[in-house]
């Protein structure tokens, strides 16, 4: 399945990889910002099963807002997981629509 997020992006001057897996090493989690690694884990799998396409893309956008806060030395907002999936949600109702290259 392809979907419509960046396999990359620069924020700050740091080029960030996107990395989709079947499953990620963070136990409960779907997704995971590796901040000093300046990378997004996406899994796409959760208890054996195919996740909706849209649940995987809004997840990097939940892990965007993570990187974004972080990367603005904002941990205590970033820690915000409620905040983080608001911030997210937006991004991916206004963004996540849009074709990458």
């Amino acid at each position: 399945m392809i979907y419509n997020i960046p396999k990359s992006f620069e924020i700050g001057g740091q080029k960030v990889k996107v990395i989709v897996k079947k499953k990620i090493d963070t136990e409960g989690a779907v997704g995971v910002c590796l901040f000093f690694q300046n990378e997004i884990h996406i899994q796409t799998h959760l208890h054996g099963k195919l996740m909706a396409k849209s649940q995987i893309e809004q997840t990097f956008w939940h892990e965007y807002v993570h990187y974004l806060l972080s990367h603005c030395r904002q941990e205590e907002l970033s820690s915000n997981e409620e905040l983080v999936d608001l911030m997210g949600e937006f991004l991916y109702q206004s963004l996540g629509k849009k074709k990458w290259r």
